[in-house]
């Protein structure tokens, strides 16, 4: 649990002993700036605890250690600038080693480490997040997530093989042979999904490991292939594998990785923002969010306790694309509306798509489930809460406009949310596409009457974040939240 911090300040102690000079007065600016990074550090530790992070982490200026906090579970973590991977760090779980048979029956043992401490140097200035995840079946989903997954079942694997197998090689070349191919069998032998337990999990890994010891331990003995033939033929003709499991399946690390799975923190995300050697903790937390029914991928962003699409919603779905004006308006039919769902590009262009996001009428809204599972359009409250948590309505514009793409005079616009604002126009009942590039609208969930219902609004020309009664009729972008 090395905190590099404590580092900085012991060679800045050591340095002012060696020059006979004392410590604590204010020419030490050495030991003072040392002083301070411990206390940021400590400051950001405590700040990523309240999380619940499933490993220690550690900060000094832009350098991140982390270590294992006493789990048996691996934990991934993904590194990423904006929308782009930039790292990945690997947190094995820890290590019970039984001194007795007494031992690994009970669960008991001597615990260690064979990582030990993780390095990782935060380059370059701007947002970062951190995606940290420990591969719970059922809980998450990504590419952390899978590694994370699979690295525990080799982890426990690994584990059974080594209770029984005393000549494997120790050295962690081993262990990912081991690992490699055992992820191997499982992607051709088995189908976990997101219902299949733990227990069920552990139990198919433990007859695939067990069926296949030849295969996965070959090359990972210290006294060749020998004995890899002798475990073989012993396991084969002995029935060695049910006599030995009711000891194997209460051992120290088979035991404690299923346990300790059950209660990891499957998904956290923790946001820095970089400015030259100094990263601070950033609560306006960037992600990604992959949308499973029809790929798109989206920015996300945690502002205050909500956690909101940074991108305009592009989904299409069962819902009808209308091109004609006319049949646009149909739809409103004269204040009887059909209440037909329907989507359109701004001017009809999929070149705005993947900038602006599709323009949807209210009953998209309404009759259709327009965002993912876990997701969904944001009421007037949620609107609101938005708005306080960036100080009010009055201001609340300006910190959610992009600095950019915006036409005129862009005013009040930071973008300091993240919430990104683009200015995708909107397409009403009777003037059809209107306000491109100056003003931008998203509907809210919350209906006024047969007619109307409430969209918020932002306009280059202002700061603040506007609502009003629209018709239901009229095209609007759209948003979501996390549920």
């Amino acid at each position: 649990m090395a905190d590099p911090a404590f580092a900085l300040l012991e060679s800045e102690i050591l340095k002012n002993l060696k020059l006979n000079k004392p410590l604590f007065d204010e020419t030490n600016t050495g030991i003072a700036a040392a002083l301070v990074e411990l206390f940021s550090s400590a400051s950001a530790r405590m700040a990523a605890e309240e999380k619940e992070l499933p490993v220690n982490t550690f900060k000094a200026g832009n350098n991140f250690t982390f270590n294992n906090k006493g789990s048996a579970v691996t934990t991934v973590i993904g590194i990423y600038k904006g929308s782009d991977r930039v790292g990945k760090v690997v947190v094995e779980g820890l290590k019970i080693v039984p001194a007795s048979i007494q031992e690994l029956i009970s669960g008991k043992g001597e615990i260690v480490s064979e990582s030990g401490d993780q390095q990782f140097l935060v380059e370059g200035e701007g947002n970062f997040t951190f995606k940290y995840r420990t591969g719970r079946p059922g809980s998450s989903s990504g590419a952390e997530h899978d590694e994370a997954f699979y690295e525990n079942l080799g982890q426990f694997s690994y584990n059974l093989l080594q209770t029984l197998i005393p000549v494997l090689d120790p050295k962690q070349s081993c262990k990912k042979t081991v690992i490699f191919n055992l992820i191997g069998l499982i992607h051709s032998s088995t189908n976990f999904n997101s219902s299949t337990s733990i227990s069920e999990i552990l139990y198919t890994v433990r007859n695939i490991t067990m069926s296949n010891v030849e295969g996965l331990i070959k090359n990972c003995t210290l006294d060749g292939f020998l004995n890899i033939e002798w475990f073989g033929y012993m396991v084969k003709n002995w029935n060695f594998i049910d006599k030995a499991f009711a000891v194997i399946a209460n051992g120290a690390n088979t035991t404690a990785i299923g346990v300790a799975w059950i209660a990891a923190e499957p998904e956290i995300d923790v946001c820095y923002l970089a400015n030259g050697n100094q990263v601070e903790l950033n609560e306006n937390c960037l992600g990604t969010f992959t949308d499973p029914r029809d790929g798109n991928v989206y920015k996300t962003v945690k502002i205050g306790d909500q956690t909101w699409f940074a991108d305009n919603l592009r989904y299409e779905g069962d819902i009808s694309q209308v091109i004609s004006q006319q049949v646009w308006a149909a739809i409103w039919n004269n204040n009887r509306p059909t209440e037909k769902p329907a989507w359109s590009y701004y001017s009809n262009s999929a070149t705005n798509d993947s900038d602006f996001g599709k323009l949807y009428n209210w009953f998209a809204v309404n009759k259709t489930k327009l965002c993912p599972e876990g997701w969904h359009i944001p009421s007037s409250n949620e609107w609101k809460i938005l708005s306080d948590y960036l100080g009010g309505a009055a201001v609340a514009g300006g910190k959610m406009k992009t600095t950019t793409i915006w036409k005129g005079e862009n005013v009040g616009a930071t973008n300091e949310s993240n919430f990104s604002a683009l200015p995708g126009g909107d397409r009403t009942v009777d003037k059809g596409f209107g306000n491109g590039g100056y003003w931008g609208s998203w509907w809210s969930s919350t209906s006024v009457n047969d007619l109307s219902a409430i969209g918020y609004y932002l306009e280059s020309s202002k700061a603040s974040l506007g609502k009003d009664g629209n018709i239901k009729g009229d095209g609007f972008s759209c948003r979501c939240i996390k549920d």
